[in-house]
């Protein structure tokens, strides 16, 4: 199985990664792995 890393990527900001502010965070990360860079909302 794939193991992903939660510090992966460059995250502009920290808050991101709490729950609640998942769906409204994803523009403030420039994500790793998990997702395609064109799945950022900006």
């Amino acid at each position: 199985m794939v193991e992903l890393r939660v510090n992966a990527g460059n995250v502009k900001n920290p808050n991101v990664h709490k729950i609640g502010i998942i769906a409204l965070g994803s523009h403030l990360e420039n994500h790793g792995p998990a997702l395609p860079i064109d799945t950022d909302a900006k």
